[in-house]
């Protein structure tokens, strides 16, 4: 076991009802997954004494272009295009980031038997969280 947590690939499927713009809702979703992943593995305000410790983007670590998780979608169209008709639009902001999160939590949780409750996920952390 390295402590290291890795995200390989994510299957997702988000109900938007109908996409005016297909090709903008997979980088909603290709967003959200970042977002998650980046919460989980390296997204942290370090504060002391009321003071921020990593106030700008070099020390606070987001995922980078080439970190990107593999991801497939499921088309998950609820609704159907008529003319003379309105859209039915559904969010596609950031409803996928609370599952994704949920998720990684779960598969850390099942190989470490111990359930992560504090974000980033690092393997330190998950042993000080067993008391709580």
């Amino acid at each position: 076991m390295t402590g290291r947590i890795t995200v390989t690939r994510a299957l997702t499927s988000h109900d938007c009802g109908f996409p005016i713009n297909p090709l903008n809702v997979e980088g909603q979703i290709d967003g959200q997954v970042s977002m998650a992943a980046g919460q989980v593995i390296s997204e942290e305000v370090i504060m002391k004494d009321g003071i921020t410790l990593n106030p700008s983007f070099l020390d606070y670590k987001l995922p980078l272009a080439t970190e990107m998780i593999d991801g497939d979608y499921i088309d998950v169209i609820t609704e159907s295009y008529r003319r003379q008709n309105h859209f039915i639009t559904k969010e596609v902001g950031e409803g996928y980031v609370s599952g994704m999160i949920a998720a990684i939590a779960n598969a850390v949780g099942e190989h470490t038997k111990k359930l992560p409750v504090t974000l980033p996920m690092e393997m330190e952390k998950v042993a000080e969280d067993e008391g709580k």
